[in-house]
């Protein structure tokens, strides 16, 4: 039996679609894909516990990250998050927007719909990873697949979010 990478790309099927990122962009050592809400969604290069405590950082630093954009000098203008470098002594982590609230440039946008949240895309890179190429790649994978990454918001079982 064969598989095949046509099926329609949802988050809980991207698997393939970020291990052929990590398999493709020199110096990427990892991939994932996280609600901003922090529930782990897709991933690739990572060792079986990490999955979880990487869906819970993005979400940590995407919410920080928007944060800083209330100390912006203009506070009343929403600063929205675009991309978040962390530069580590071993990698550099790049977190961006992955739907709903996707990185300027990328045409697929989906408004603010509250039964939908945004996910964000992770990449753990090699210390020397050419950083303009993994964020152009990030940016295009998005691009290709962004209408797919909106995650749908859960609710309590009360039915209050």
């Amino acid at each position: 039996m064969t598989t095949s990478n046509t099926e329609q790309p949802t988050p809980s099927n991207l698997h393939w679609l970020l291990d052929d990122f990590v398999n493709r962009v020199p110096g990427a050592l990892s991939a994932f894909l996280a609600s901003s809400d922090g529930i782990e969604l897709a991933h690739a290069g990572l060792s079986a516990d990490q999955p979880e405590n990487a869906a819970a950082l993005v979400s940590t630093l995407y919410s920080l990250s928007r944060s800083a954009g209330r100390l912006t000098p203009q506070p009343t203008v929403t600063a929205d998050v675009r991309q978040v470098v962390v530069e580590l002594d071993t990698a550099t982590l790049f977190l961006m927007v992955a739907g709903d609230g996707l990185p300027q440039g990328v045409e697929v946008q989906l408004g603010a719909d509250p039964s939908k949240t945004s996910s964000v895309l992770g990449v753990m890179a090699s210390p020397d990873a050419n950083v303009g190429l993994v964020g152009h790649e990030m940016t295009m994978m998005i691009k290709s697949v962004a209408e797919h990454l909106v995650t749908t918001t859960r609710r309590s079982a009360g039915g209050v979010q």
